[in-house]
């Protein structure tokens, strides 16, 4: 059962400790969410497309993306403060108890209208990213969180299908670099076959890629 709250009635459980919060949910699509990000000019939460947002829940928290920001209402200086709105794409839930699954794309409890929603903490993302977990491999760390890294999951690239996706130059060969040494650190049973056109992993992986050139 999700916990509502209204902005005068903070989420206090020990699982919320060490987020910071953001607002609270006034729309739900099923696929996305839309918060309104509380407090004034100075003092509200920062957010930039691609932050981790956790909805409050009693037993799980369900997980999305910031993929869209906008000021819908916009106020005049000597009217007020501008209406600020966050668009949260729904991704999962996060376990909070002991013996609950760390990630699930399931949402069996979507968002309920005056959910409180906080900006995912470094212990969130760790869970999130399965941070200590053998069989998830890092290929990095996440932006503005050094202390986190983001990984893979060696047996799900392997199991089922999977894209990068992303516009010219936004690092998605370099992703597709960063994945497949990764497996050869972790999976010495793995061989993969990369076709390169543009010779843009030619020196990528070192010895450990044997080059064939058509003649």
């Amino acid at each position: 059962m999700s916990v509502t709250a209204s902005q005068d009635q903070p989420i206090t459980s020990k699982s919320v400790s060490g987020r910071e919060r953001i607002g609270r949910v006034v729309a739900n699509t099923g696929r996305d969410v839309l918060v309104i990000i509380e407090g004034g000019q100075t003092d509200r939460a920062a957010l930039r497309l691609g932050d981790v947002v956790v909805i409050a829940g009693e037993e799980q928290a369900t997980v999305g993306m910031v993929s869209g920001m906008n000021v819908p209402a916009p106020g005049l200086e000597s009217e007020g403060e501008d209406l600020w709105i966050a668009q949260v794409e729904l991704s999962g839930t996060l376990g909070l108890t002991p013996g609950t699954p760390t990630f699930s794309q399931s949402i069996p409890f979507p968002p309920a209208l005056g959910d409180v929603s906080y900006k995912a903490s470094s212990t969130d993302l760790r869970r999130l990213f399965r941070n200590g977990d053998e069989a998830a491999y890092p290929i990095g760390v996440i932006l503005g969180q050094h202390d986190v890294a983001a990984t893979i999951d060696g047996d799900g690239v392997l199991d089922g299908g999977f894209a990068v996706l992303g516009a010219p130059s936004s690092g998605k060969s370099s992703t597709v670099a960063s994945m497949v040494r990764a497996m050869l650190r972790h999976r010495h049973d793995v061989r993969t076959i990369l076709i390169d056109p543009y010779n843009e992993y030619g020196h990528s992986f070192g010895k450990a890629a044997v080059r064939v050139t058509p003649e």
